[in-house]
C-alpha cells in the first residue's frame, strides 16, 4: 500500500520530503492503537523512516515489510513496543 505513493513523491519530491511524509502518514495510520499516545506516534514516525531507508537502501517494497513483520513479531512476546 505504501510502495506507490512513496514512489510518486520519490519521483516529485526530494527524498527527505519523500520519507517525512510516508513516516507522518505511516503513524497517523497507527494512531487507532488502543494505547495511542505521541510517545507511540514519535516510535512509530521514527520507524517509518526506519522502513523507508530499508527501501531505499533495497529499491524493494519487501524489505520495508519484512523488517515490520520482525516488529509485529515481538507483539506476541509479551513485549509492549508502541502502545
Amino acid at each position: 500500500m505504501r510502495g506507490y505513493p512513496f514512489q510518486a513523491l520519490l519521483r516529485d519530491y526530494p527524498t527527505w520530503v519523500a520519507v517525512l511524509v510516508m513516516s507522518a502518514i505511516f503513524a497517523a495510520f497507527h494512531n487507532a492503537n488502543p494505547s495511542f499516545s505521541w510517545l507511540a506516534f514519535l516510535n512509530t514516525f521514527i520507524a517509518g523512516i526506519w522502513l523507508s531507508i530499508a527501501y531505499l537502501k533495497n529499491a524493494f517494497v519487501v524489505a520495508g515489510d519484512r523488517a515490520s513483520y520482525r516488529l509485529e513479531f515481538c507483539d506476541g512476546c509479551s513485549v509492549q513496543i508502541f502502545g
